[in-house]
């Protein structure tokens, strides 16, 4: 288990200039968040990734822009916008991939749908294989806005999918969606891949780790339990924090819980 920052926490700078930033600092291990359709071409990737090189620094996970229209392109009735869109997922998988990245981050569904749980874990299979293909999985985040955010519908995909899902635990949209987060690791178990990390308190639901009152040594312990031993990656929004230091101060309060 090692700490990690999203490229997200800096938005809206762009998304290399955050990666810069953050190398300079002595971060080396990342989930970058891409923001729009160019930073999936060959020559930006080839450029992230010379820079990630450069530094003997990884990227562990790949974030979309494009988390939000993922219930009109996936989950519709209308067929062959679900095979147009899975075909453009396959160059984010391909683009990830290269980039070294061991998953792509997936919101999924809105929690309002009506689209029968079957066919929404049959479609996530079908994209899943496209994902695995490539080199990369694709791992559903708990989102409060979406399916996802409900412990029962994280059960029901493991019970369908069994390995073949795999998850990220968002620790603030757990709390945003009224669910404990050590409830949902339980539910997600030995099918993390990787964890989005934030702090809180009974006023705010996202804060930097080392700036709330979250248990994290429960969250970290229950993550051994299942044998996790990957990214705890802080993910915070740019107005949940002043200057960059705030941010470095955070990730060694990270590591500092787990040596």
């Amino acid at each position: 288990m090692f700490g990690a920052i999203s490229t997200a926490c800096l938005y809206p700078l762009e998304t290399e200039k955050a990666l810069s930033e953050l190398l300079k600092q002595g971060v080396r291990r990342f989930e970058v968040f891409a923001n729009c359709e160019s930073e999936f071409s060959d020559s930006f990737t080839k450029e992230i990734l010379a820079m990630v090189k450069s530094y003997g620094a990884k990227i562990c996970s790949v974030h979309l822009y494009t988390c939000g229209l993922e219930p009109f392109m996936f989950f519709s009735n209308y067929k062959r916008r679900f095979d147009d869109a899975a075909e453009h997922y396959k160059h984010y998988f391909e683009r990830a991939a290269f980039l070294g990245a061991s998953d792509v981050v997936f919101h999924g569904d809105r929690k309002d749908s009506t689209l029968p749980h079957d066919i929404f874990c049959e479609r996530f299979a079908v994209l899943a294989e496209i994902a695995r293909a490539e080199g990369v999985a694709l791992a559903q985040e708990n989102v409060a806005r979406c399916r996802s955010g409900k412990i029962e519908t994280i059960k029901e995909m493991k019970k369908s999918l069994g390995k073949d899902v795999r998850f990220v635990l968002d620790v603030k949209q757990a709390l945003r969606a009224g669910v404990d987060p050590i409830d949902m690791c339980d539910a997600m178990g030995e099918n993390i891949d990787c964890v989005h990390i934030s702090d809180s308190t009974e006023e705010h639901d996202c804060l930097l780790p080392g700036q709330g009152s979250y248990d994290f040594k429960s969250l970290i312990s229950h993550l051994k339990s299942f044998g996790f031993n990957g990214p705890l990656t802080i993910e915070v929004y740019r107005c949940n924090y002043k200057v960059y230091s705030e941010l470095y101060d955070s990730l060694r309060f990270i590591n500092s819980l787990l040596q």
